[in-house]
């Protein structure tokens, strides 16, 4: 049996966030790998499949910095309508709207 993947991905994360910061957030869900932080998303990769499993669970929807991120299993999709959502704010002023 082929062994379960234990990288998440996080969106709707700051183009400045920090690999340390994001790493500080996520580790008390498990010993973490790997972060690689993109373009206003992340991968993050934990030493077992569980403890990505308990991050997916425990930290979608929480605020990071200011936004509700969304924590999924690298690879999969969520079912999000297109465009903007009542609860998204500008990374740049906290503001709604724009």
């Amino acid at each position: 049996m082929p062994s379960k993947n234990p990288e998440i991905y996080v969106s709707k994360i700051s183009r400045r966030t920090d690999p340390e910061d994001l790493r500080d957030f996520f580790k008390k869900c498990g010993k973490i790998r790997n972060v690689n932080v993109k373009n206003g998303y992340a991968f993050i990769e934990f030493d077992d499949y569980k403890d990505a499993e308990a991050a997916v669970e425990d930290m979608d929807g929480k605020s990071f910095e200011g936004q509700k991120i969304i924590v999924e299993f690298a690879g999969e999709k969520k079912t999000r309508s297109k465009g903007p959502q009542s609860e998204d704010v500008c990374f740049n002023c906290g503001e709604s709207g724009h």
